[in-house]
C-alpha cells in the first residue's frame, strides 16, 4: 500500500520522476531496481521504473520505506545508458534517427526533416541527451506521456499571440479547482528579429592541377615549352556552378569531361570521418592499412567518408570521380625568362545550400542569428525561428495549486478563470507536480501568462495570495 506520493516533469527534461512512501515493508523488499510499476493518481495511470530504494527510520517515527520512480525515458541517462559512439547518414529522417535510440515509436508533433548532407556524429554522449539535442535544433523539446511514451513537440504548440484565442487544454476556476496562487514577473530579452541558418556551409571550392596522369592529356608531362598545348583537370565540390578560368598567361579553352579512377590513403584521426582532396561520385573498393574501422559510406558532399566506428586509421580508397577538362594555350613568344610560372585561377557560384530563414514580430530591435547546422528545409528553420521569437516575450510566472485532474502535461494551454483578481487568463505549463497522501491528490502547475510588450510593469509587485476552496 502507498502512503504518499510525489511525481513531476518540468519543460524539456524529458521524463517524470518522483517517489513513493510504502507502508508495507514486504513490497519495499519485493521491488528491485528497473522493475516496471503502475502508479494510479486520482482518474490517471502513470507507467514508470523502479530506480532507487531508501530506508529512513529514527527512535520517534515510524520507518518509511521509499521507492525512487520514473518514466522508461529515464534508461535513457546516466547512469541507466552508457554514453554512445554513432553516426548517421544523410539519408535519414531525424525521427527516424530518435525512434532508433529510444527503441521504439515516438508520439512526434514537431516538424519532420532530414539530416544534413554531412550526417549526424554523436562522441560519448547519453541516447536523451542526443534526441534532446536534435529536436531542440528545430525548435523542439522531448517529454514522456503518463503512459510511458516519449512526446516530441514544439516548445510553443500555439504560438504566444494566440493564446487568447487558441482552444485551451484545461480550464481551471477558483470556485471549483484553484487552491493557492503565487505569481511574479518573468522579464527576459526580448526578441523582435531572428535569422535561422541551417545546414553548414564548409568543404565548397574547386582544385585545378595539371593531367599529370601517366595516361592522361599530357601523357605524364608536367613541364611545357612556349607553344605547347596543357590539360587542366578542374574539380568542382558540390552545389558549385558556373565554373570559369582565368590565367596569366596564354588562352583557355574549355574541353570534355573527364571520368577519372584515384586511389588515395585517407587518414582517420580518433574520429568516424576522413576526407578525400577531390570529390568522389563512387567508392570502387577500401581496404585498411591496420586498424579496421568498418565500412566506408560516402556522404553527399563527395568528399567526406564516414567508418562504422571511430578510431585511428588509415584507409586506402579507390574512387571514381569526374572532372572538367580545360586547355591552356601558351603563346609562342612568351617572357623572356626561361622558366616560369603559369598562374590559373578558378572561380563558380556556389548554391548547394539554402539561406537563412529571417522572422520578424513586431518592430524594432536588433537581430539576433541563430545558427542550426541540422536544418535542411524552410520548415523546419521557421519552426526554430517561432521558437525564438515565443521565447523572447515577456512573461509572467505563476504557481498554481489545484486539485488533481487527468492529463496535465507541459506545453498545454490553462485558462484560469480567478475570482480574486475578476478576471480570466491563458498561460502555458512549464511544470507539473502532483502530490498524494491517502485519498488526497493535488497538483501543483508553473505556468507562463503572457504580458504583452508595452504592457504596464506593477512596481512593487503585488503580493503573493491564496484562494481556499472547501
Amino acid at each position: 500500500m502507498i502512503i504518499s506520493a510525489r511525481l513531476q516533469q518540468k519543460e524539456g527534461m524529458g521524463y517524470w520522476q518522483g517517489e513513493v512512501v510504502l507502508s508495507n515493508p514486504a513490497d519495499f523488499q519485493r521491488l528491485t531496481l528497473g522493475d516496471d510499476l503502475q502508479l494510479q493518481l486520482g482518474e490517471e495511470m502513470f507507467v514508470l521504473k523502479v530506480l532507487g530504494k531508501s530506508l529512513q527510520r529514527n527512535p520517534t517515527e515510524a520507518p518509511q520505506w521509499k521507492v525512487a520512480i520514473g518514466s522508461p525515458a529515464v534508461l535513457l541517462t546516466a547512469p541507466w545508458s552508457l554514453p554512445i559512439r554513432q553516426s548517421w547518414s544523410q539519408s535519414l529522417g531525424v525521427k527516424e534517427v530518435v525512434e532508433s535510440l529510444v527503441g521504439g515509436e515516438v508520439t512526434w508533433n514537431l516538424v519532420q526533416w532530414k539530416l544534413p548532407w554531412f550526417g549526424v556524429e554523436a562522441q560519448e554522449k547519453f541516447p536523451l541527451e542526443i534526441i534532446q539535442e536534435l529536436v531542440g535544433q528545430a525548435g523542439g523539446v522531448v517529454e514522456s506521456l503518463p503512459e510511458g511514451q516519449l512526446l516530441v513537440r514544439h516548445r510553443f504548440p500555439l504560438p504566444v499571440p494566440h493564446w487568447s484565442r487558441g482552444e485551451a487544454d484545461h480550464v481551471l476556476s477558483d470556485e471549483w479547482d484553484n487552491l493557492a496562487v503565487r505569481e511574479s514577473l518573468y522579464l527576459n530579452t526580448p526578441v523582435v528579429r531572428v535569422a535561422v541558418q541551417g545546414e553548414k556551409v564548409t568543404g565548397a571550392g574547386l582544385r585545378v592541377e595539371v593531367d599529370a596522369r601517366p595516361e592522361g592529356l599530357n601523357q605524364g608531362k608536367t613541364s611545357f615549352a612556349k607553344g605547347e598545348t596543357v590539360h587542366l583537370l578542374v574539380f568542382v565540390d558540390a552545389g558549385v556552378t558556373q565554373v570559369t578560368l582565368q590565367s596569366s598567361l596564354g588562352t583557355l579553352l574549355p574541353g570534355a569531361n573527364q571520368v577519372i579512377t584515384w586511389t588515395e590513403e585517407v587518414s582517420f584521426r580518433t574520429s568516424h570521418r576522413g576526407q578525400l582532396t577531390r570529390p568522389a561520385r563512387v567508392i570502387k573498393e577500401s581496404t585498411w592499412l591496420g586498424n579496421d574501422l568498418g565500412e566506408i559510406t560516402l556522404l553527399g558532399d563527395g568528399v567526406t567518408l564516414l567508418a562504422e566506428e571511430s578510431g585511428v586509421a588509415v584507409a586506402r580508397v579507390v574512387y571514381e570521380c569526374e572532372a572538367l577538362s580545360w586547355s591552356l594555350l601558351l603563346p609562342t613568344d612568351g617572357p623572356v625568362v626561361d622558366i616560369h610560372s603559369v598562374q590559373v585561377v578558378a572561380s563558380g557560384l556556389f548554391v548547394g545550400r539554402e539561406g537563412a530563414y529571417l522572422a520578424q514580430r513586431g518592430v524594432g530591435g536588433p537581430l539576433q542569428e541563430v545558427f542550426a547546422p541540422l536544418l535542411t528545409t524552410p520548415t523546419a528553420k521557421r519552426a526554430r525561428a517561432m521558437a525564438e521569437l515565443d521565447g523572447g516575450e515577456w512573461f509572467d510566472q505563476v504557481l498554481l495549486t489545484c486539485r488533481h485532474r487527468p492529463g496535465l502535461l507541459p506545453g498545454q494551454l490553462v485558462e484560469v478563470r480567478s475570482s480574486y483578481l475578476t478576471e480570466t487568463w491563458r498561460g502555458k505549463i512549464i511544470q507539473v507536480v502532483h502530490e498524494a497522501e491517502g485519498s488526497r491528490c493535488i497538483s501543483h502547475l508553473t505556468l507562463l501568462r503572457h504580458r504583452p510588450r508595452g504592457a504596464p510593469i506593477p512596481w512593487p509587485p503585488a503580493r503573493p495570495f491564496s484562494v481556499h476552496v472547501p
